[in-house]
């Protein structure tokens, strides 16, 4: 089970990694977009329940302002809901830099090479 989650992490910081850049979020002025995607497709952007074009709108003024996104996905060792699959599309096509997470408060970062370490 962790090493579908590795994998299923590993594809998606690959792909946002072509398109867009794969690091952690530095702290100071960038700006932090935290989005959490539920198993039941609920999203959230900072806390507050959006949807997907609520998101998009979001991810363009984070881009303006060259910020990152802080992505994190419950029961990523399932399959995933398809507006997690949407997120993840909208993070590319922002070419955006994500900092991807295995918990929801953000604590810990998952590295390109599946480890993870505290934030």
């Amino acid at each position: 089970m962790r090493k579908k989650l590795v994998r299923i992490l590993l594809f998606m910081g690959l792909a946002i990694g072509l398109m867009g850049g794969l690091y952690p979020a530095t702290s100071g002025e960038q700006p932090i977009a935290k989005v959490r995607v539920y198993r039941n497709g609920k999203i959230t952007l900072n806390g507050r329940e959006v949807t997907i074009e609520e998101m998009r709108n979001g991810f363009s003024d984070l881009k303006k302002k060259n910020g990152v996104v802080w992505y994190f996905r419950e029961a990523a060792e399932q399959e995933p809901h398809p507006n997690a699959t949407l997120i993840v599309k909208e993070i590319i096509d922002a070419k955006l830099p994500v900092s991807m997470s295995n918990k929801e408060d953000f604590s810990t970062v998952v590295l390109q090479d599946g480890t993870i370490k505290p934030r």
